[in-house]
């Protein structure tokens, strides 16, 4: 099954815990233990959590809608109580 990848962070403090490449490779990891092929991966830096209009995020659902990849719902939040 082809799926998409997506990572963002928004401070500098978030990249400190949660890097942009830490989060690639626990989802690749992922992707490879369940014999998900990776359409693509997606990557905001420095935007908003709240901004729905983050570029590549729009560009993950313009994708998802053109059928470039499984429509999943695979959803996590990092916060300061919660590990991968």
């Amino acid at each position: 099954m082809k799926v998409a990848i997506y990572a963002r962070v928004s401070t500098d403090e978030q990249a400190k815990k949660y890097s942009i490449p830490a989060q690639l490779e626990l989802l690749r990891s992922f992707a490879k233990a369940n014999n998900y092929q990776v359409f693509k991966e997606y990557v905001d830096k420095g935007e908003s959590g709240t901004l729905s209009e983050r570029p590549q995020l729009q560009e993950l659902l313009n994708d998802a809608t053109r059928g470039m990849f499984k429509r999943e719902k695979l959803c996590y939040q990092v916060s300061e109580e919660e590990t991968f």
